[in-house]
C-alpha cells in the first residue's frame, strides 16, 4: 500500500472512531488519540505525494513539462 493510501485510511479510521463512539480510557486520550491519528494520516498522505514529486512543500502541483 502506498504512503498516501495509508494516510487517507488513517483519516478515515479516525473519524469512524469518533462516529462510533469509541473510548479508549477517558475522554480527553479517546480525542488525543483520534487527533493524532489526523495528525499522523493528513501528513503521511502529504509526505507520500510530496515524495512522488506531486507537490511542493506549500502543496500547489507541479507543472509536468
Amino acid at each position: 500500500m502506498s504512503l498516501t493510501y495509508s494516510g487517507i485510511a488513517t483519516l478515515i479510521i479516525s473519524k469512524v472512531m469518533d462516529m462510533a463512539g469509541v473510548q479508549i480510557g477517558n475522554e480527553e486520550i479517546t480525542k488525543f488519540i483520534e487527533t493524532g491519528l489526523v495528525l499522523v494520516g493528513g501528513f503521511a498522505a502529504f509526505y507520500g505525494r510530496w515524495r512522488k514529486k506531486d507537490i511542493t512543500w506549500f502543496g500547489a502541483r507541479k507543472k509536468i513539462i
